[in-house]
Order: C-alpha cells, then structure tokens, then sequence
C-alpha cells in the first residue's frame, strides 16, 4: 500500500480508493477499515440478526442526539433550518407526500387528529382517544359507502 489514496478493506482484502471507505476519526488513517460496500452488508446483516438490539442501539443514539438539540439553543436553531431546507428540496418533499399517503390511507391518529381539531381551536392533545376511533370507524362507512356508489 504505497500509494496513500488508497486502503486495503480487511474484510475482502481489495485494495480500493479512499473514497469508497467512510471516514472515521479513532483510526490512525482517519478513515473504517472495511470499505462502504462490506460496511454496509455488515450492517445489514446485524440488523437483520439483532434487531431488538439494534433498535435498542438506534433509540439511545436518537435520543442523545434529541437532548442535545433541545438543551443547545445554537444545535437547535440550526437543527430547524436543516429541516427546513430539506423540506424544501425535491427528495424531502417526495417523502412528505409519500408520509402523508400513508397517514391517509391507513387513518392514522395523527391525520384524524388533524381532521378533528380542523377549525375548532383545539390542539391535538385535546383530542380524546375514544373520539378518534370513533372518527375512524365513521372514516371507514364513508369511504366504503363512495366505493360501493362509485
């Protein structure tokens, strides 16, 4: 390996460019020891093997991260605008759409919630829980009775 743009992964042992390996800041080099393709399966493979565990693992990271944002007024403010401009962009609206289908489709709280506190003055966590399934079921009728006149 003596060329430095170049590493060897120590799983398939190919000798690649150092921009097929992810960056990571503990390594001498500065960069994984397995390139992004052997990275990527053993992630898969462990989430697929473990995934109680991984899940476990994601929820901690996830909520670090969250109190990190809230307690840091500057992470917060710049947390917003990231959002923000992925919202903006095509793929983040894409996804938002995609989001929204769903909620609609599969009646999710959150989108009868929207429905039921339209025009009233009422925030979401007015709404009682028993109110939304009935909401629901009444979505239901209403939609089965269009399909059959339809």
């Amino acid at each position: 390996m003596n060329d430095l743009s170049k590493k060897t992964c120590s799983k398939c042992s190919e000798t690649k460019p150092l921009t097929m390996f992810y960056k990571r800041s503990r390594n001498k080099d500065g960069y994984d020891g397995y390139c992004k393709a052997c990275k990527n399966d053993f992630i898969r493979n462990y989430r697929q093997k473990y995934p109680d565990k991984y899940k476990e693992k994601v929820k901690k990271w996830n909520d670090k991260v969250s109190m990190s944002i809230k307690n840091d007024p500057v992470a917060k403010k710049e947390h917003r605008e990231r959002l923000a401009k992925w919202r903006k962009s095509e793929k983040g609206k894409a996804v938002l759409r995609s989001m929204k289908k769903k909620q609609v489709d599969n009646l999710s709280d959150v989108y009868v919630k929207k429905l039921l506190a339209r025009g009233t003055g009422l925030t979401h966590g007015d709404i009682p829980q028993g109110l939304v399934e009935m909401k629901k079921v009444k979505l239901k009728i209403d939609r089965k009775i269009k399909e059959m006149t339809a």
